[in-house]
């Protein structure tokens, strides 16, 4: 029989305490892309909770609900922010349920971010898994800058972080659900913006990621999914496959959407469904044979 679903809406002060609803069979702290927001995983999220997946999301700095005026658009801070706000959500659920274990999971941005935190984060060996999807390792060569683009960026965020940009994501990328694309082109909340600082942290930890040097640094024992569809026109698929090739973990796993777009969890149909239904069989037969929430 499927669990009982709840659904809740709030506020998390960095520093505060977060208190989620009856304890399930593990929790997840989710990470959402550029230019998105909480809201638009819904489905995901209440897949996965039917499955007793207790599924915590947030907007980050700058970006759907946290975008309280103009000048916040798209000001995440950098990465060491980004980091810190991540701890500060990431302990109160290890704290409110230490007896679960916990995923740190993303999406596109938020998929680096967690790849990221995966060798940097404070807590990150109390986790018992990553699980990402459309990692921003490398941008589509659809979707990339010019080199001289880029590289004058990086001078001008040195100067002026605060800086904002508009980099227009094509609606049509999005996913193979027109539907999905409309209402993505159409919500006010995803503003394709970024400040300087934030779009060349997303450009820094995709750079990062593809150092072999540092692939070596992730944990052995730590738990990995990786997913990307091949017709990923935002996100480089290649990029995720070299990127799981690379990684010298015991429990590590490649899956691809063969002709699938960016949002995996927007696709069309019975897709998006065998889509979360992937990703929570690997979230709880990780979870069963974890002890606890340390790996």
């Amino acid at each position: 029989m499927a669990e009982t679903v709840i659904s809740k809406e709030g506020t998390h002060e960095l520093g505060d305490g977060l208190k989620p609803s009856t304890p399930p069979k593990a929790q997840i702290l989710f990470l959402h892309g550029f230019s998105d927001h909480t809201t638009l995983y819904d489905t995901l999220a209440s897949r996965l909770a039917s499955r007793g997946l207790l599924f915590h999301g947030f907007d980050q700095r700058g970006y759907g609900r946290t975008s309280t005026a103009p000048s916040s658009l798209g000001d995440s801070g950098p990465t060491t922010q980004i980091l810190t706000d991540v701890n500060s959500i990431l302990i109160t659920i290890l704290n409110a349920h230490p007896e679960l274990p916990t995923f740190l999971v993303g999406h596109s941005m938020g998929g680096a971010i967690a790849l990221t935190y995966a060798f940097q984060g404070s807590y990150r060996n109390r986790l018992s898994g990553i699980a990402v999807w459309s990692p921003a390792i490398a941008i589509a060569s659809e979707s990339q800058p010019s080199i001289i683009t880029r590289s004058v960026g990086r001078v001008v965020a040195a100067i002026a972080p605060k800086k904002q940009l508009v980099h227009k994501l094509d609606f049509r990328f999005m996913s193979r659900d027109r539907e999905v694309n409309k209402a993505f082109e159409k919500d006010p909340l995803c503003h394709d913006t970024g400040t300087l600082q934030c779009l060349m942290g997303i450009d820094e930890r995709g750079r990062l990621l593809s150092d072999p040097e540092v692939v070596k640094r992730f944990a052995p024992v730590l738990r990995i999914w990786v997913a990307h569809g091949t017709r990923d026109k935002c996100c480089d698929y290649k990029a995720s496959r070299e990127f799981v090739r690379q990684l010298e973990v015991e429990d590590k796993t490649f899956v691809k959407y063969d002709k699938w777009f960016h949002k995996l969890h927007a696709e069309p149909g019975e897709d998006k469904i065998k889509f979360a239904d992937d990703l929570g069989d690997w979230l709880l037969a990780r979870a069963q044979a974890a002890t606890g929430p340390k790996l």
